[in-house]
């Protein structure tokens, strides 16, 4: 089901010769606390750490079987091809999350496929705040490189994201973030402050028409996130994601020493 790698975007990423910059990567049994603080935190750089999401439970918790399931299955969420699109002035949808995911995610559910996504009809994307009593949010454990008692880190709002692949967010910046992928696979493309921007196009209309080569305001990172890998995103870095496989994941606001970040979309 992975989104067909047409256009600009996709044929740089796979050429020698392109202009895009890789994210720096760690698999998460090599990244201390430490050097996460002194060579990423503070120093504006993003990261991606892999495999760095492995608590079996939390993990089953984010099936969609099991989400279809859960206690906030029947809760109503607005739905839209962009994430917070009444922010934008943008239409939404009113579904429950069971309605959502039997739209696209449970062929048991629905005997009508999901259309196959195009720029002209991109899906639309499920993110949403869960209550601090929520069996997610009490079961969430940070990332190793992140020990609260170490990073002096404390958790805020916890929220969950899920859509088919086509899905996703478009370029936009906030404060720092960090974004934890369960299942799935999900591109990214970052900008540095200095040239960071904000977008209403849908990712997947967006990823298919940008040019990279084309681009002469600064450089511009990537990275391919993979099931349970986490990559941090500094503070008023602008970033576009495009789910390339149907994708589930989990979002956390967080206080670091006297900072507030944002665990992003």
């Amino acid at each position: 089901e992975e989104v067909m790698d047409k256009g600009p975007f996709f044929k740089a990423l796979s050429s020698s010769s392109s202009s895009l910059l890789q994210i720096p990567s760690y698999d998460a049994k090599d990244i201390s606390v430490d050097l996460f603080i002194s060579d990423f935190l503070t120093a504006g750089r993003p990261l991606l750490v892999r495999n760095a999401i492995s608590d079996p439970n939390f993990l089953s918790m984010l099936t969609l079987q099991e989400l279809s399931k859960s206690s906030s299955a029947e809760e109503q969420h607005d739905i839209s091809t962009v994430p917070y699109a009444t922010t934008f002035s943008l239409p939404s949808t009113s579904l429950t999350l069971h309605e959502y995911l039997s739209s696209w995610a449970i062929p048991s559910y629905s005997s009508v496929p999901p259309p196959t996504p195009s720029p002209l009809s991109p899906p639309n994307y499920l993110f949403t705040s869960m209550p601090e009593t929520s069996p997610l949010t009490q079961n969430l454990i940070p990332p190793s490189f992140l020990e609260p008692s170490v990073a002096n880190i404390t958790a805020r709002k916890t929220q969950f994201y899920v859509g088919p692949s086509g899905s996703g967010a478009p370029v936009h910046f906030h404060s720092a973030a960090f974004n934890m992928l369960a299942y799935g696979k999900k591109q990214w493309v970052l900008f540095p402050p200095s040239s960071a921007f904000y977008s209403k196009t849908p990712a997947l209309s967006w990823f298919s028409e940008f040019d990279p080569s084309q681009y002469e305001k600064g450089e511009i990172y990537t990275t391919t996130q993979e099931p349970g890998d986490v990559l941090w995103i500094p503070q008023q870095w602008a970033h576009g994601t495009l789910n390339l496989e149907s994708c589930v994941g989990v979002a956390q606001e967080v206080h670091w020493g006297g900072l507030q970040f944002s665990f992003g979309v």
